[in-house]
C-alpha cells in the first residue's frame, strides 16, 4: 500500500495521485507541525545520570529537529533573551542538544534522552531519530529544561543574557527542584531559576513543580480520554515522585500513553481515505 511522505511529497505521489496533492498537503499539515503543544516533559535528573523525558502531544513528522536546553529564560534587563553562558557558547561543540526525529512520532509516545550513551530512546530502549549537540548539566539547586525550534543567536547586552530568541519557537518548560510552585516573576536571574516564556501557559506545555528534589518524574496514569486530561495529570503535584539522591533511569520514566488522536488529524486522515477510495473508484 502506498502511503505518503509528507516531506517528499512532490518527488514520490504516483501520477494517477498527482491531483489530490492539495489535499495531501493539507492532510500533513493537520497532522505533522510542531508547535507549543506538540510535547510535555515527564520528569528529569539533577544528578548524574541526568536523563530527561517527555510524551508526545501533537504528532511530530520525520525531518523535525527540536532544541532542548537548561539556560534560563529572561532578566528584567534582557526579558526575551536566554542566558548565553549556560552550555549555548560552548565549544568546539556547542550547544543546544537537538534532536532530529527520523520517522513520524505519534501522540503519546514517550522519549527519552539517556544521558549516558548521549542518545533519545524509546521507552523500550531502541534508539529514536539522531542527536548533535551539546549535553546539558543541571544544577542540583534547582534548573529548567526548555524544548524550542529555531536558532538562538548572541548579541553582547550583560555578558549573560546574550542569547536572542528571535525567530524562536518555544514548544515546552519544566522548572524543578526549587521548592517552589512557580516560575520567576521578578529579580534578575540566574542559573537555577528562571521566567516563563510568554508564549508558554504553565499548567498546559509548561510546569513548575513544588519540590526540592533533584531527581523528578511523572508516576501517574498512563491512559487519558485526551490530551487535556494528561495535561492536568501532569501538573497535579500527586502524580510525580523524585528522590534527592537515587537517580530515575531511562526505564523509570514509563512507558507510552494510551490517548486518542486528536480531531482535526483524525479528520485529515478520513478525507484522505475518502479522496482516495473515490479516485479508485473511476
Amino acid at each position: 500500500m502506498w502511503q505518503a511522505d509528507c516531506h517528499r511529497l512532490p518527488t514520490i505521489l504516483p501520477m494517477k495521485y498527482q491531483s489530490l496533492l492539495p489535499y495531501l498537503v493539507l492532510s500533513c499539515s493537520l497532522q505533522a507541525a510542531v508547535s507549543t503543544n506538540s510535547l510535555v516533559f515527564l520528569g528529569a535528573n539533577s544528578d548524574e545520570a541526568e536523563h530527561f523525558a517527555f510524551v508526545v502531544t501533537s504528532e511530530i513528522a520525520g525531518g523535525e529537529s527540536i532544541n532542548f536546553t537548561d539556560a534560563s529564560y529572561g532578566d528584567p534587563a534582557a526579558p526575551t533573551r536566554l542566558r548565553w553562558t549556560e552550555h549555548l557558547n560552548v565549544t568546539p561543540t556547542p550547544g543546544p542538544l537537538t534532536w532530529t526525529t527520523t520517522a513520524t512520532i505519534p501522540v503519546g509516545t514517550v522519549v527519552i534522552y539517556d544521558d549516558t550513551d548521549n542518545r533519545f530512546e524509546l521507552s523500550n530502549g531502541n534508539v529514536i531519530g539522531m542527536v548533535s549537540g551539546l549535553e546539558m548539566d543541571f544544577s542540583t539547586g534547582g534548573d529548567n529544561i526548555f524544548a524550542y525550534q529555531g536558532n538562538v543567536t548572541f548579541d553582547d547586552i550583560l555578558g549573560n543574557y546574550d542569547g536572542v530568541t528571535t525567530g524562536v519557537t518555544f514548544i515546552s518548560g519544566f522548572l524543578w527542584g526549587l521548592g517552589a510552585n512557580d516560575w520567576q516573576t521578578t529579580g534578575a536571574g540566574a542559573t537555577s531559576n528562571s521566567y516563563l516564556p510568554a508564549s508558554l501557559t504553565d499548567g498546559l506545555n509548561a510546569f513548575a513543580l513544588n519540590t526540592t528534589l533533584d531527581n523528578y518524574r511523572y508516576t501517574g496514569s498512563r491512559t487519558f480520554n485526551s490530551v487535556a486530561e494528561l495535561q492536568a495529570a501532569l501538573n497535579n503535584e500527586a502524580n510525580w515522585s523524585g528522590n534527592d539522591s537515587t537517580v530515575a533511569t531511562p526505564a523509570d520514566f514509563g512507558g507510552n500513553f494510551t490517548v486518542p488522536e486528536p480531531a482535526s488529524a483524525l479528520l485529515g486522515s478520513l478525507g484522505l481515505l475518502g479522496l482516495l477510495r473515490r479516485r479508485r473508484s473511476h
